[in-house]
């Protein structure tokens, strides 16, 4: 509780610094959303690419198409990358490359 000592302090300030020595501390909610957070920008694990290759591209293939998402940098750039190989893919089997996202599926098994 603010003291009558702090009388340099507006009355604004006063009642700040009273709600706020009064509030509880960060809820357990915010803890945990930081965590989780946490978890999910970690680096991912070399031993789970393999298995996760195939659903991560059609992911980044279908984000990469949704006209209506601007995707960061480096995603914009792996699903550019996924695109020219999948493109000379089908260039080198002479197959049209118009609608290549319908190939993602069979040139990634």
């Amino acid at each position: 509780m603010v003291t009558s000592s702090s009388s340099h302090l507006c009355g604004g300030e006063e009642d700040w610094l009273e709600s706020l020595a009064c509030a509880p501390p960060p809820s357990s909610q915010r803890g945990a959303g930081m965590a989780a957070n946490y978890v999910v920008s970690s680096p991912l694990r070399s031993h789970l690419i393999p298995c996760l290759r195939q659903p991560l591209s059609r992911l980044l293939v279908s984000l990469y198409l949704d006209e209506r998402l601007l995707l960061p940098p480096h995603l914009y750039k792996a699903a550019t990358l996924i695109k020219s190989v999948i493109v000379s893919a089908l260039d080198e089997e002479k197959v049209p490359s118009d609608h290549w996202w319908f190939r993602v599926h069979d040139l990634l098994q």
